[in-house]
């Protein structure tokens, strides 16, 4: 095993010259030169996109923003999330949203999302709110979870109706947007939410859970009759599932 001396001599010569160090070797030199405060020399050791990848963490954990900042090409857009919430975390959270934002400007995929998920973390309903609805048109990934993270908040604070049409406009989270529907009261129009997405073809591998959460709402609310309706008359597919919950729920009943 070479001596640290002679790995810190390496680290600190050319870039060539750290990639002629083994991984382990290579990891002991660049921490060795953040912990001299060799900062520039440990930055020209990560050449490539592994090594910066490998860096980033380590530089976010701390706290060295100007050399994360360094770090990012354009594209980067999982560095820049990094380096938001690495600047939100001492206190810079309206450059960490901006950065989001210039990647939003970009067409940079996750970079929506990443800005609402982390204003939803910090509790920045409002700021989230509104984010949402000046770029929540922009292009998205395909596993964009942000519309959902929103509405909980907003529905967690008692701004239920501000959660309903957040879920509505996407129209990607049936189950929970018709918890929301039944929780205000509107549970008609939960039932046929329900009911359509189990007619769309983007939920057509869900379609049991799709029907489980709906005679789970119609039991918890008392909806008995029509609980026992869907279990005699609905869809052949889920009578079973229904009269399950029924059974349940006179079962219940009956223990009180």
């Amino acid at each position: 095993m070479p001596s640290t001396c002679y790995v810190l001599r390496a680290a600190a010569g050319t870039p060539s010259a750290g990639r002629r160090l083994d991984p382990a070797e290579w990891h002991l030199g660049v921490r060795l030169l953040l912990r001299a405060d060799r900062v520039a020399e440990a930055l020209a050791m990560a050449d490539d996109g592994p090594t910066r990848s490998w860096l980033a963490p380590l530089l976010a954990r701390q706290g060295r923003i100007d050399a994360l900042r360094s770090l990012i090409r354009p594209g980067d857009t999982g560095f820049a999330r990094l380096l938001a919430r690495t600047l939100a975390a001492h206190g810079r959270l309206d450059e960490g949203i901006a950065l989001l934002v210039q990647r939003i400007d970009a067409g940079e995929e996750y970079a929506y999302e990443w800005a609402v998920e982390l204003l939803v973390e910090l509790g920045e309903t409002d700021r989230a709110l509104e984010l949402y609805r000046q770029r929540g048109h922009e292009h998205r990934s395909p596993v964009d979870a942000s519309d959902a993270q929103l509405a909980r908040l907003l529905d967690e604070q008692g701004r239920h109706e501000e959660a309903i049409a957040v879920l509505r406009r996407q129209g990607g989270a049936p189950r929970q947007l018709a918890e929301l529907l039944a929780g205000v009261g509107r549970m008609d129009e939960a039932m046929r939410l329900l009911d359509a997405a189990q007619d769309d073809r983007r939920w057509q591998f869900v379609t049991d859970e799709l029907a489980e959460h709906q005679a789970a709402l119609l039991a918890r609310y008392g909806r008995l009759r029509e609980l026992r309706d869907r279990a005699e008359n609905g869809r052949p597919a889920h009578r079973e599932i229904m009269r399950c919950h029924l059974r349940r729920a006179q079962e219940a009943a009956a223990g009180r």
